[in-house]
């Protein structure tokens, strides 16, 4: 087994003659909530799609629990879950009919043993008491709290949560933060992106900060505020 859960040496992307991700590598240990941030058009999108399996890198190699994203594309799948930023919910779905659809893809047993699923999703983010709600009357943070509960259904190894904070209001960004760190402790990796530095401290045990397709510091909060400011002060 690798020593890290999610592994990446030299990823670049490029669209045509852009450059979205130049030369990137990071490594994140197992049962780590690890932070990318950096401001749109970073560069974070990109590398989250080839994590997810979504698009081909140019060049440069992506592991997954060990295995090779482009050669083990089916098995890296079926250990990583993906939230995309501004997930599409349909609107005309009671909450547990979203999400027992999805555990009939994942194929997740019979309708007891999914229904037990569902609810067990619906608990850890916090949206048990609107299971039988209609999804067109959540609001903007809770249909994120949704996809989350969708991407938690096949109980991934690997999380890859692109931006999962945004619209969130202070109380669900906490209950956010808790049951990513919860899902840690359990044994998850989880590596989630923001545009917003103090979002992740909060969240992360450590973290990347990316910028016009280059890793400009990592380590901890507060050692990537020590390198920023550093930075800052040499310009």
């Amino acid at each position: 087994m690798s020593e890290a859960a999610i592994e990446i040496r030299d990823l670049r992307v490029d669209y045509g003659d852009f450059v979205a991700v130049n030369d990137v590598s990071m490594s994140v240990p197992y049962g780590e909530v690890f932070g990318l941030v950096g401001p749109n058009g970073a560069g974070k999108t990109s590398t989250f799609k080839v994590l997810a399996t979504l698009m081909e890198q140019t060049y440069g190699e992506v592991r997954l629990a060990g295995m090779d994203v482009l050669e083990e594309t089916e098995q890296a799948r079926a250990v990583m879950g993906y939230m995309p930023d501004l997930a599409p919910v349909p609107s005309d779905l009671k909450l547990w009919e979203f999400l027992d659809f999805h555990a009939d893809t994942h194929r997740l047993g019979n309708s007891r043993e999914r229904r037990v699923r569902v609810n067990e999703c619906l608990e850890i983010v916090k949206l048990s008491e609107k299971r039988g709600a209609w999804c067109k009357s959540l609001s903007r943070g809770q249909m994120q709290r949704l996809v989350l509960a969708k991407t938690l259904l096949h109980r991934p190894r690997v999380l890859i949560l692109d931006e999962p904070a945004s619209w969130l209001d202070p109380l669900s960004r906490r209950e956010m933060r808790l049951a990513l760190q919860g899902l840690a402790r359990e044994g998850a990796t989880i590596l989630v992106s923001s545009h917003i530095l103090s979002e992740l401290a909060e969240m992360c045990s450590s973290m990347c900060v990316m910028n016009q397709g280059r890793l400009l510091a990592s380590g901890s909060a507060a050692e990537v505020r020590r390198t920023l400011g550093r930075a800052e002060r040499g310009m």
